[in-house]
């Protein structure tokens, strides 16, 4: 599996919808980049050899990150790391603010 540091760690323990798989598909989705350095277009299967989880466990974490904000779902099985999901790994947005979000990517009202 793939390793995290503490600070990462600390994401997946205060976010109660939140699994370390989520935090190590963000950090993988963070270092996928374009040639343009923009975030790239993965799937599942390149997630799950990169991060040592199962394809299938990539692929339902990867679509509660995406009802979450922090990835888009760009085509069937093809996800991209958002502005929020960059800002969340890189620890800019409080954790409260990440237990708010329904599973749209909106506030909690």
């Amino acid at each position: 599996m793939a390793q995290s540091n503490n600070d990462d760690d600390m994401l997946s323990r205060h976010v109660s919808w939140m699994v370390p798989a989520d935090v190590a598909i963000l950090q993988y989705l963070t270092h996928s980049r374009t040639v343009n350095g923009e975030p790239s277009v993965q799937t599942p299967k390149t997630v799950a050899v990169n991060t040592g989880y199962s394809r299938k466990h990539a692929s339902n974490r990867a679509q509660v990150l995406a009802d979450h904000g922090l990835v888009e779902k760009v085509n069937h099985g093809e996800y991209r790391l958002t502005g929020l999901g960059e800002r969340a790994i890189n620890h800019e947005v409080p954790y409260d603010e990440l237990e708010e979000l329904n599973d749209d990517g909106n506030e909690k009202e």
